[in-house]
């Protein structure tokens, strides 16, 4: 067949008839803006990566292996994107029935993205331990993070036993709860920590509700992220709408550990300076009241 045949073919009104413009609107479509909503926070959070490395030497090798985890996980997710658009819209673009089935790499998004979450919440765990020195508040992040993972290994193993028949709608819920409800309890776990070791001084106090303010607002950007894929497949399960949205989530997530834990430097450097300056006027103010007795 020649180049002309090939074009006039894929020109025919058959293969519209196959293939919507509508379906590939609702599949394609949201899969490709998916792709490259992606590949741009994957270039924003290596570069968040590098700035981490450089400004933060002092950290112990807990977290610095694990925001390397994450890192790897996000380009995992970024190369298993990749490969989901290329089978759609290439490998299966003249068959209708190839965008009813997921591809290996589409099942392991799944798997990869609460993986990934996994280190991002062991991150924040391992920071509110330190600070609280409560296990049991790092144990409950942890468990929250689990039990999004045990709804998606089931999931997969659904979806791996029938790849055409629809997303596993219990297990499926679960997963999307799971990780929107993860990231409320951290966002509030975060914000209780906080103000219970908050300082007597009312400056370094701001500063803390700045940290604060960093971690919970990119919590809940994570967990609205979760909530909007919930509402997508509760409104449209049978089109993969909600999964071209989760797809972005991962992003999403370690942007959300690595905004905070990039803020800590410039917002050291204020805490000291403030708390020098506080303690310095604290101790004046003491000596003077002294001094008039």
């Amino acid at each position: 067949m020649s180049t002309l045949d090939a074009v006039s073919m894929m020109e025919s009104p058959i293969i519209s008839k196959l293939v919507p413009s509508g379906l590939l609107n609702e599949t394609i479509g949201a899969m490709l803006i998916s792709a490259i909503v992606g590949a741009v926070l994957q270039g924003i959070t290596s570069g968040q990566t590098i700035i981490y490395y450089v400004g933060s030497k002092s950290d112990p090798i807990v977290i610095k292996s694990l925001i390397f985890f994450v890192w790897v996980m996000n380009l995992l997710h970024t190369f298993l994107v990749t490969d989901a658009v290329y089978v759609y819209t290439v490998t299966g673009h003249t068959d209708p029935s190839a965008l009813q089935k997921l591809t290996w790499s589409a099942m392991a998004i799944i798997l990869e993205n609460v993986i990934g979450d996994l280190g991002v919440k062991g991150i924040f765990s391992y920071r509110v331990w330190k600070i609280s020195r409560q296990w049991y508040l790092a144990f409950l992040i942890m468990v929250s993070a689990l039990v999004s993972f045990a709804f998606a290994v089931f999931t997969v193993a659904k979806m791996i036993m029938d790849p055409s028949a629809p997303a596993y709608a219990p297990s499926t819920y679960g997963t999307l709860i799971g990780l929107a409800g993860s990231d409320i309890l951290m966002s509030v776990i975060l914000a209780a920590v906080m103000y219970k070791h908050r300082s007597m001084f009312p400056r370094v106090n701001r500063v803390l509700r700045t940290v604060v303010m960093y971690s919970v607002e990119t919590s809940l950007i994570t967990s609205a992220g979760a909530a909007v894929g919930l509402i997508a497949y509760a409104v449209i399960p049978d089109k993969p709408i909600f999964m071209a949205i989760l797809w972005v989530l991962p992003y999403l997530i370690s942007s959300s550990v690595l905004v905070a834990l990039n803020a800590r430097q410039s917002l050291r450097e204020k805490s000291t300076v403030v708390h020098s300056a506080e303690v310095n006027r604290f101790s004046r103010d003491t000596w003077r009241s002294g001094a008039t007795r």
